[in-house]
């Protein structure tokens, strides 16, 4: 009983000792003599705004007793979010730090309130004093910067259709801090986007846009009210303090012109068959507003189109431009019409009067062969015999064509002669033709225009006979 009573008082004693210890070795593990701080966390700029990239410096101090020789890592965050973090491999003797920029993050601003934490010894490596106070926090407020279109010009201001007018947006930050980001501008006419232009100045508060720099956009005007707009930011890469204010809309006028044709004129005013005939079509603008764009003017001869000719003159209220077309004249009665702007190339105040048309009439001539003589009026068989046709004129107009007159012994085609003359009302012209003469009854004939090149009044007379008796 003694024995037994015995061993277990030593085995409390024993275990007694180890918890002893047990303690003793935890109490020399929790005061290792080191303890890590982070002894700066520094912004540069301190005061930053909106879009400048700052740059975080982070050091650590032992402020304990013992040198540290473990190396650790330091991590750092922002706003909650995990950014970096660095190895310090270095030992650390009592109120030792880290070299001052060996460990740096840079960070992109942006608007609001942010904090940067960072905590040496993270991954708790390293046995401390103090395991209570590795963090440090610092907090910032940077201010939102409000950008606004200012003023949307129009250059010149008072423009005409077809001329390229430039829209110049003067932007603003009226906001309470400067931006550093480039935002783009959006122009549109009538919300139909025309471009965007990036700007790279730094808008500090209340700062507007330089005229010269400010972003601009080109149009070509048309007649009409529109509507002009500048949006900035419109992709929001600017955070700002009101969304709402981010565009201005301009509305403006541009006069319609009118164009007519406002007078037809040709030469030769009686023209002849054959000959060329030239119109004059004169375009004027009787509109309110000055046009500069190209437009043509189209000729019609009878319906069908004869020719287009540009007009390139800016034509201001009351100016004028005449063009030119020619023809080719044939006989008739003859419808001339002009247009101006028939593919409507120029919006007008009314669309409606941009044609006028003439009458005019090419009169027709009438040939006949009015004689038929030979010479010698009596010849003898295999005598030479000359044949002469007189063609006359006996319609009240003039060709100009060259036209053939054919002659016939006995029905059967013999030779033509060709008429260069232009013959008026009641001209001749004589033909000869040279023939061997044979015995018997014949039959002369000349055949005026046989082969119609010439578009007369009657086509029904040109021909004309005579009989002629040759024997031995």
């Amino acid at each position: 009983m003694r024995k037994r009573l015995s061993v277990v008082l030593l085995f409390f004693i024993a275990s007694m000792i180890a918890s002893m210890m047990f303690i003793s070795l935890r109490f020399a593990a929790a005061n290792p003599g080191g303890d890590l701080i982070i002894d700066n966390l520094i912004l540069n700029p301190s005061d930053p705004v909106d879009g400048e990239s700052v740059v975080v410096y982070v050091t650590v101090k032992n402020q304990g007793n013992e040198t540290v020789t473990t190396d650790f890592y330091v991590s750092m965050w922002i706003d909650g979010q995990y950014k970096t973090q660095w190895i310090v491999r270095e030992d650390l003797s009592p109120g030792e730090s880290t070299s001052f920029g060996e460990m740096t993050a840079t960070w992109a601003t942006s608007p609001g309130d942010h904090d940067f934490e960072a905590e040496a010894d993270s991954s708790n490596v390293v046995a401390e004093d103090d395991e209570l106070n590795n963090e440090k926090t610092v907090e910032i407020y940077i201010e939102y910067p409000d950008l606004i279109v200012e003023d949307l010009l129009i250059e010149p201001s008072h423009g005409n259709d077809g001329e390229t007018v430039k829209f110049r947006a003067l932007i603003k930050n009226i906001g309470l801090e400067e931006t550093k980001r480039d935002f783009r501008v959006y122009f549109y006419v009538d919300d139909v986007y025309l471009r965007y232009q990036v700007v790279t100045q730094n808008l500090a508060s209340n700062e507007t846009t330089a005229y010269a720099t400010s972003p601009t956009a080109s149009w070509t005007l048309t007649p009409g009210g529109h509507e002009s707009e500048a949006r900035v930011d419109q992709n929001n890469v600017v955070s700002e303090s009101n969304e709402t204010n981010n565009d201005l809309i301009k509305n403006f006028e541009v006069g319609y012109s009118d164009l007519i044709i406002e007078e037809i004129t040709w030469y030769p005013q009686y023209p002849n068959d054959g000959e060329t005939m030239t119109f004059y079509g004169t375009a004027k603008n009787i509109g309110l507003n000055e046009t500069t764009r190209d437009f043509r003017v189209y000729f019609y001869i009878d319906d069908i189109q004869l020719s287009y000719k540009g007009v390139s003159a800016n034509l201001a209220p009351g100016e004028n431009a005449t063009v030119t077309a020619t023809w080719t004249c044939t006989p008739g009665n003859h419808e001339v019409k002009v247009y101006a702007d028939k593919n409507n190339v120029v919006s007008e105040s009314n669309e409606t009067n941009n044609k006028l048309e003439k009458a005019f009439k090419v009169s027709q001539c009438d040939y006949i062969i009015s004689d038929i003589q030979w010479d010698p009026t009596t010849p003898t068989p295999g005598e030479t015999v000359t044949l002469y046709a007189t063609v006359k004129n006996v319609g009240p107009g003039i060709s100009i064509r060259d036209f053939r007159v054919y002659f016939y012994i006995d029905d059967v085609y013999f030779t033509y002669r060709m008429v260069s003359v232009n013959l008026a009302l009641g001209e001749t012209a004589t033909v000869t033709a040279n023939w061997v003469c044979t015995p018997g009854d014949h039959k002369i004939k000349a055949y005026a225009d046989g082969t119609n090149l010439v578009l007369e009044s009657e086509e029904k007379n040109n021909a004309r006979s005579a009989r002629a008796r040759y024997y031995p």
